[in-house]
């Protein structure tokens, strides 16, 4: 009986043995709970340091970005220096945040009743802008700029001048991994993609309701710095749509926007 017993454990000893070097796949001289974990990364196509393989990124696989490390100074020519993604993006297809004019934080809602630039000046009931109206250009400056204000540095919100450059480029409708938007190319050979975000805002005349986010998909709304010289409570904005329109124009300053900064 001793001797059927020793037979198996003398089995059991040499498997151990085999083990310690066949088995050891984490290389740590003991078969353990680490080599399971180490052969079930392996099957789930995980690195070797267990951690997930890098995710494609498709903004440089298109050829949009040099790397995945956004955002990225994209030089546009003539149109100058732009980023490749919206304050509040961590990729160019990302819509990011929708920003009142004027305004460095999002919001639950925009409107006029809850813009804080927004006043009735003479108490006749009618709303109008505060002196706010008068400051000229807000182009990097961090109190209203809001490019500054998050991102620093040389960022900033583009000027109508800019805006106006950017649609001197050549330009499309197009989709990018399942995301609508207008793609511009400069002569360069650069391209700039911005998504069709849509934006914010209720109005008693047009997008009255309890949900304020409108035609996001289907047309595009980005703020520049500049303000409607002749009427104080807009500013300026280049459009797009999937329709093919592209022009810049003036909006009323509490609705929510995009915002894509440059840089000189």
């Amino acid at each position: 009986m001793k001797r059927l017993l020793f037979i198996p454990l003398l089995a059991l000893v040499s498997f151990m043995a085999q083990a310690q070097s066949k088995y050891d796949l984490n290389g740590d001289g003991d078969v353990n709970i680490g080599d399971v974990t180490k052969l079930v990364n392996v099957i789930l196509g995980k690195d070797a340091d267990d951690t997930p393989p890098t995710e494609t990124d498709v903004a440089v696989e298109v050829g949009l970005c040099p790397d995945a490390h956004h955002p990225h100074l994209i030089d546009m020519g003539a149109a100058g220096k732009w980023a490749c993604c919206n304050v509040g993006a961590s990729n160019p297809f990302e819509y990011g945040g929708y920003y009142a004019w004027g305004d460095t934080e999002e919001k639950s809602f925009y409107g006029y009743t809850n813009y804080k630039y927004w006043h009735d000046m003479n108490g006749d009931g009618k709303l109008d802008t505060n002196e706010f109206g008068y400051l000229g250009d807000i182009c990097g400056n961090p109190q209203y700029d809001v490019a500054k204000a998050k991102w620093g540095g040389a960022w900033k919100m583009p000027t109508l001048g800019r805006i106006q450059a950017l649609l001197n480029c050549s330009s499309e409708s197009t989709t990018i991994d399942c995301v609508n938007g207008r793609l511009f190319t400069a002569s360069n050979g650069n391209r700039l993609f911005l998504p069709a975000a849509g934006g914010r805002g209720t109005d008693d005349h047009i997008w009255a309701g309890t949900d304020d986010h409108f035609w996001a998909g289907g047309c595009g709304y980005y703020w520049s710095s500049a303000p409607d010289p002749s009427i104080s409570s807009q500013a300026y904005y280049l459009f797009f749509s999937s329709d093919g329109r592209l022009y810049f124009s003036c909006s009323r300053r509490y609705y929510g926007f995009s915002v894509r900064p440059v840089a000189e």
